[in-house]
């Protein structure tokens, strides 16, 4: 299973702010999970942004 991040834990790692991944998080950027009303990102989701697939890079050039 993937490690879990908190909000503060992936925005860390990102190099972001709390408010801006809450604001990914809220439109949809970013998929998370809720487990007993805790969000969580999973570790596979912040590498999914991090390295973005070919067909991303294909995507943002058309």
């Amino acid at each position: 299973m993937d490690k879990l991040y908190t909000v503060k834990e992936a925005a860390e790692k990102l190099k972001i702010t709390e408010g801006t991944m809450r604001n990914y998080l809220s439109d949809g950027r970013v998929r998370h999970v809720k487990i007993f009303g805790n969000t969580r990102i999973t570790e596979e989701e912040l590498m999914r942004i991090i390295v973005p697939s070919s067909k991303d890079q294909q995507n943002s050039s058309d």
